[in-house]
């Protein structure tokens, strides 16, 4: 985040690989040209971030922050939380971001600007046409039609209610047959063996975004409590789980 606040874009771009993909936030279309993706959203703005928790999970980085922006024309302050997500990738023997999954929730963002009245009206105009500008109308108008679909407050309430049924092993109650459970050191954890190697199960700082849930997490995993950071994928009608990825220290 320092190149970005610093609007050093060349460093910044050096973070990646050639091929990486962003996804800001979570549920929009990814963003495939990194320099494009920086010219629609970094170069207009004054970027900050306060973390609250940074967790390194094997090949991959979850943080738990806020984040700070201003709009370099009009000054507009604005913060939301967010949970990100970067898995690393090592290319010619040094480490580079492969893909970055930014969790936070589209409409607070909205909301703050409208509520600024003809100031916030004009930042909305400046982004938006910064962003057509940079990313062309297809994607601009996917994007905007993409983040009114977003995961709200009722799946995150589902969330914290199927940490009681994990408890006592009632995982078809949580899980769709076929979802897919990753831990570290395991990609693929069968749900029955889910159901015995679980036990306690806590959430914190959940973001929900497209059709994922992200948040921190406390979780008993064979008899040890890991400390570390959980995204779910939600089946949107039902609310069970199409997949769930845990990352913790090892």
């Amino acid at each position: 985040m320092d190149f970005a606040a610093q609007h050093d874009k060349e460093s910044w771009l050096s973070l990646y690989a050639e091929d990486a993909v962003i996804v800001d936030p979570v549920g929009a279309p990814p963003s495939r040209s990194l320099s494009r993706f920086y010219d629609a959203f970094i170069a207009p703005t004054q970027v900050g971030v306060t973390s609250k928790k940074d967790i390194t999970s094997e090949m991959a980085v979850f943080r738990s922050v806020t984040i700070h922006t201003a709009n370099i024309m009009t000054g507009l302050e604005t913060e939301v939380p967010a949970n990100l997500l970067y898995d690393v990738s090592e290319q010619d023997g040094v480490l580079r971001i492969q893909r970055l999954q930014a969790h936070w929730e589209y409409h607070r963002m909205p909301r703050q600007i409208i509520s600024r009245g003809a100031r916030g009206l004009g930042t909305i105009a400046f982004m938006l046409s910064s962003v057509l500008r940079s990313m062309g109308p297809r994607w601009t108008f996917a994007y905007v039609a993409a983040t009114t679909k977003m995961a709200g407050e009722l799946a995150k309430r589902g969330v914290h209610a199927w940490t009681k049924p994990l408890r006592h092993g009632a995982v078809d109650e949580v899980f769709l047959p076929g979802a897919r459970i990753q831990v570290p050191g395991q990609s693929n954890v069968s749900l029955v063996d889910f159901a015995f190697a679980c036990g306690r199960i806590e959430l914190g700082e959940l973001i929900a975004s497209g059709d994922t849930i992200s948040g921190l997490s406390s979780i008993e995993w064979r008899g040890s409590c890991r400390h570390g950071a959980m995204v779910a994928h939600v089946e949107p009608k039902g609310g069970r789980l199409r997949s769930a990825r845990w990352l913790w220290s090892t």
